[in-house]
């Protein structure tokens, strides 16, 4: 559709004189559900976003591509290691509004001043940006169709990025902003040049995809992105299954309790995960371990393979260096995994610890989804605060300021568990809280984090959001803009 009529349409629908497009209707309510209020204001969100873009770019057709964060509830660093993970889609997202060039150009916008525009041709190989760089996200999935669908399959876009509050994913908090742009930027350019994308093998994709800017992280971000319901945790088996010759995911859905609410609890202590070598050196310690297991467990590919009661201590170190470890593997491939994952051969690594957490996370992930579909909250509040032990103790992925915050969330009467969001060291908590506390609960957390950290802690409560979908989508947006 072009700007002018998407602003017709909606700007009608918000003085209550026009029913939206029954297109639009389908695909709001089906992204955002059915009560009016929600419907409203997100209308508002998209009128502005129109507007800006007609402003930067001109009157073209556009469509535009939305893409929520995640929290999980469990199931910390265990997607890189075929194990299980619990999420919840967030009801804050990424929104881009995309519109075709007829050139091979994306040019790059974002509707806050602090990331600055930017533009980059489309090819197999494109040069990415300092670490941390906003653009690197797209640039990952612009690489990837490229590679994945060939050149003269996609040309280039317009796209205006919006993640302003309250709308918006917290950025470096825990909660996928960066994968979220990821989904989005790849599900419009997909949507632009009619490429079509099966859910399950697109979560895939895109986990791959973020490769591109350093990381060697799974595909958990992604999969809650786009496979996720409102009203419901997400399940995932991160063992990619074979169906009839293609690779695809086992996933559930468990409906949440409705007396209880989500809490996020964003201590503004930010680890970017692309500028972090903490990452990628608890990926290679569990790799490490793992290739020290495999004697033991022969049949075992994963950590998710070793059995939670398995004597690991009798066969791991509790602290190894690169020069220990090629007495136990080979030199050239203990080489080549260090190199892969951009660690320093004299970091001292510990493998007995960081395997037992992967070990003891895909349990108790099992375990809480089996306590929700019980409905047993009292008990899937409990093992949230054991994953949380374990992510302090273990993985040592905490800092001073998440354990403030998960004291006090703990210490407040309606909290059943709370937990380190997000790959850790900085970032968010998420606390279960009873609903009719939920208020009550961010007054008081908040006041006391500021007084024991002299930071201001952002609290906000979330519904589970709807995965990531298209909006605008019509024959109309096939034609080019220059």
């Amino acid at each position: 559709m072009k700007n002018c009529e998407f602003i017709k349409d909606f700007e009608a629908f918000e003085h209550d004189k026009e029913p939206l497009h029954p297109l639009l209707v389908q695909q709001f309510q089906s992204s955002y559900g059915y009560e009016q209020s929600t419907l409203k204001s997100q209308v508002q969100r998209y009128v502005e976003l129109t507007s800006i873009f007609q402003s930067w770019y001109g009157e073209s057709d556009l469509i535009f591509s939305r893409a929520p964060g995640r929290v999980d509830l469990l199931g910390s660093h265990t997607d890189y290691h075929e194990g299980y993970v619990l999420t919840m889609a967030l009801d804050r997202e990424i929104l881009i509004a995309a519109g075709r060039r007829d050139d091979r150009r994306i040019v790059l916008k974002n509707c806050e001043g602090r990331f600055a525009a930017q533009e980059f041709m489309l090819g197999e190989e494109i040069p990415p940006g300092a670490p941390g760089n906003w653009a690197n996200y797209v640039k990952a999935a612009a690489q990837a169709l490229v590679r994945a669908y060939g050149p003269d399959r996609i040309r280039g876009a317009n796209l205006l990025v919006d993640g302003r509050p309250p709308y918006g994913i917290p950025p470096a908090a825990g909660l996928s902003s960066s994968s979220a742009l990821l989904v989005a930027a790849a599900k419009a350019l997909a949507a632009l040049y009619r490429i079509p994308l099966d859910p399950k093998q697109f979560a895939l994709f895109c986990g791959k995809a973020e490769w591109y800017v350093g990381t060697r992280g799974g595909f958990m971000d992604h999969a809650s992105s786009i496979l996720s319901q409102r009203e419901t945790a997400f399940f995932l088996d991160c063992r990619p299954v074979d169906q009839n010759g293609n690779t695809t995911l086992s996933t559930d859905t468990i409906p949440l309790v409705p007396e209880y609410c989500v809490a996020i609890c964003n201590t503004n202590v930010t680890k970017e995960k692309a500028a972090s070598s903490d990452y990628n050196v608890r990926a290679l310690e569990c790799q490490l371990g793992m290739q020290l297991l495999h004697p033991h467990v022969p049949q075992a590919k994963f950590l998710r393979d070793i059995p939670n009661d398995a004597p690991i201590s009798e066969w791991l170190p509790e602290e190894s260096t690169f020069d220990d470890l090629q007495q136990s593997i080979e030199p050239q491939n203990l080489e080549k995994l260090f190199t892969h994952y951009n660690v320093e051969q004299s970091r001292k690594l510990s493998l007995l610890s960081r395997c037992r957490h992967v070990i003891s996370e895909n349990s108790r992930v099992l375990a809480g989804r089996r306590y929700l579909n019980e409905g047993n909250i009292e008990k899937f509040g409990r093992v949230m605060s054991a994953s949380y032990a374990s992510m302090r103790g273990d993985f040592e992925a905490s800092c001073r300021e998440l354990d403030i915050m998960i004291d006090i969330a703990m210490d407040f009467p309606g909290t059943v568990g709370a937990r380190i969001a997000g790959a850790g060291w900085g970032g968010c908590v998420v606390a279960l809280v009873k609903a009719m506390e939920a208020v009550e609960f961010q007054k008081q957390v908040a006041e006391r984090y500021v007084q024991q950290t002299d930071i201001q802690a952002d609290i906000f409560l979330c519904l589970p959001g709807q995965g990531a979908s298209i909006i605008g989508e019509d024959d109309s947006c096939l034609s080019h803009s220059g």
